[in-house]
């Protein structure tokens, strides 16, 4: 018998809170020092990392700045796949070119266009806003539960990797920093992101089988 997949709309607000839940975590400490200073979340850290001259030897260049980016655009993502309904995608598309805003280099990017560093931001903010105004625009419901389901697994792979190359980065300078709130928050929310779409599933495939 035919799988049924469950609509959106069911799980859209516990969707949202934990993709705002997820940008709790992208912005609370993900290192902790002493110093105020270099007590950073996600977006510092990256930023911090990306001057390390080690990281534009990677390959691709400035690589765990990039995975610690990333997040901010499956985040975007997620909220624009699980808007259903003209009031909630209204809100998500609001959010979509809010974050897309908020991932743009600085102005200077305008006159230094070689700039790698620039240019990552630059090409990251432009796909959250391209796919995320696609993703408000998704009509299969099978497409996007997997879509929701394969992203925050993605982001926790991607998080954890970015993170450890970052720390050990940032450990060459303060060898007893420790790890912040932020990293777990993140990944709380990508789990319960997964959780939510298994469970979208999970009742109907069962039904189905019997």
């Amino acid at each position: 018998m035919r799988v049924r997949v469950e609509p959106i709309q069911d799980h859209t607000l516990p969707l949202l809170l934990l993709a705002l839940l997820g940008l709790l975590g992208f912005l609370s400490p993900w290192t902790l020092a002493s110093s105020a200073p270099m007590t950073l979340n996600a977006f510092d850290l990256a930023e911090w990392t990306s001057l390390h001259p080690a990281q534009r030897h990677t390959s691709p260049p400035l690589l765990a700045p990039l995975l610690l980016r990333a997040q901010l655009v499956f985040l975007t993502l997620v909220l624009a796949l699980a808007a259903s309904g003209r009031p909630w995608k209204v809100i998500s598309a609001v959010a979509v070119i809010l974050l897309a805003l908020a991932q743009l280099p600085p102005f200077e990017y305008v006159y230094d266009i070689a700039n790698v560093n620039y240019r990552q931001q630059f090409l990251l903010a432009l796909v959250s806003l391209i796919g995320g105004l696609v993703a408000l625009r998704a009509r299969h419901r099978r497409v996007t539960w997997i879509l929701l389901f394969l992203l925050p697994i993605v982001g926790i792979v991607t998080a954890f990797t970015g993170f450890t190359q970052a720390i050990d980065v940032y450990r060459q300078l303060l060898p007893i920093a420790s790890t912040g709130l932020g990293p777990w928050l993140l990944t709380a929310s990508y789990v319960g992101i997964s959780a939510v779409c298994l469970r979208a599933l999970g009742p109907r495939a069962s039904n189905a089988m019997n």
